[in-house]
């Protein structure tokens, strides 16, 4: 399974997925799920697949650049004049910024 990296702690949804990997590694994040809490959604969605990659490194590769950069924090390279993103090793990018930024600034 291939999944981006979001943050430190976090990683964002898998991107590919590895039919031998895969199984445990959906498994062992559902079984997560045993203690949802809706109000801390954002704690299964992210982190705790994170925590379960890195205790098992062979289930997950970690992709840190070339599909969920620039992140929230790095929105700057997608919005600010001057800036720019070198995107010939990007994949995809996550555009959730641009609604969280909206929300955010009403």
């Amino acid at each position: 399974m291939l999944r981006p990296h979001s943050g430190p702690q976090e990683l964002g949804g898998p991107a590919f997925t590895d039919p031998v990997s895969t199984p445990l590694f959906i498994r062992l994040w559902r079984e997560a799920y045993a203690d949802f809490d809706d109000s801390d959604w954002n704690r299964h969605s992210v982190v705790v697949p994170m925590r379960l990659a890195r205790r098992h490194p062979q289930l997950v590769h970690v992709d840190w650049f070339s599909i969920n950069r620039p992140n929230w924090d790095e929105r700057r390279w997608l919005y600010t004049r001057g800036q720019l993103w070198d995107w010939s090793r990007n994949y995809a990018v996550h555009r959730g910024a641009v609604c969280r930024h909206r929300y955010r600034s009403n």
